[in-house]
């Protein structure tokens, strides 16, 4: 089996969340009339506030591939190999906007130490419920969510 992408790219979510901030910024300097310094920065100091931890969030998120045998976590500058017999954990991790949900893997590295990755799979594609079915293959005690190629319910 050749690598499949697994995570999503976030590039549009970003633009979007600039693009909102930019509206709400032009919407509340439009209807604050007198224009009142004090009231008009606390809102926006807010939200961009808001809006730069949720980028920040999106742009730690790694690139995650995956085949019949491994993992492969692309971060900055190199990629971590994961067997998926050392995965113990994957579930659905928070429920996202747009079909974009955060999903939480736990696993052994190869220093046999405990990590966890959060991740956020492409949207409407099955490639998390293949994952699944692989992960249960090599490790039956995995903890997985409700996967529809096993039936479990």
């Amino acid at each position: 089996m050749k690598k499949t992408r697994l995570t999503a790219n976030m590039a549009f979510e970003i633009l979007g969340i600039l693009g909102i901030c930019v509206l709400i910024t032009a919407m509340i300097y439009n209807f604050s009339h007198p224009f009142d310094f004090a009231n008009v920065i606390f809102p926006l100091l807010l939200i961009y506030g808001f809006a730069c931890y949720y980028i920040i969030f999106l742009l730690t998120l790694k690139t995650i591939n995956f085949d019949d045998r491994n993992i492969y976590i692309k971060r900055e500058d190199n990629i971590e190999i994961i067997p998926l017999q050392n995965i113990n954990f994957i579930k659905q991790y928070i429920k996202g906007i747009n079909y974009k949900n955060i999903w939480k893997v736990k696993y052994f590295d190869n220093n046999n130490q405990a990590k966890e990755i959060m991740f956020v799979p492409k949207p409407l594609s099955r490639e998390i419920s293949i994952l699944q079915y692989l992960i249960l293959a090599k490790n039956s005690k995995c903890i997985t969510q409700n996967c529809p190629m096993t039936n479990d319910q």
